[in-house]
């Protein structure tokens, strides 16, 4: 089941004060590319203090590609 997007960027609000070496690991054993875009995406829009931290070079992002969705809310564009 899908989750909205709108969930995705709550959850990213209250992880305001996580710690950025914390993040990265959870980020670095994570399997899907999509959910670590979107975590750094989430981040550097909502301005939390981690989202600089984090070397996207230590992360798998996957391809040079963008990854295009379309919803009733519009596209979501997750960029490497």
């Amino acid at each position: 089941m899908r989750q909205p997007l709108q969930e995705a960027r709550e959850l990213a609000e209250s992880a305001y004060s996580m710690r950025a070496d914390v993040l990265r690991e959870l980020l670095q054993h994570c399997t899907s590319v999509k959910t670590v875009r979107l975590c750094l995406q989430l981040g550097r829009e909502l301005s939390l203090p981690w989202a600089a931290k984090l070397d996207r070079a230590q992360l798998p992002t996957g391809s040079a590609r963008a990854w295009v969705s379309r919803s009733a809310n519009g596209l979501l564009v997750l960029k490497p």
